[in-house]
């Protein structure tokens, strides 16, 4: 879902504004996996010159 349904959805749900920012940056922050290696470089992929 793009972000600005997203913010649409929850404030027609009833939260304000602001609930509804904190609610989408958790949810982002949630996705972010804890000790998941970095991203590959990118010469790995022939893609620096």
């Amino acid at each position: 879902m793009p972000p600005f349904w997203e913010l649409e959805a929850l404030i027609a749900a009833g939260l304000t504004h602001e609930a509804a920012l904190q609610v989408m940056a958790a949810r982002r922050a949630a996705l972010t996996l804890v000790g998941a290696p970095e991203p590959a470089e990118p010469r790995r992929f022939g893609l620096a010159s």
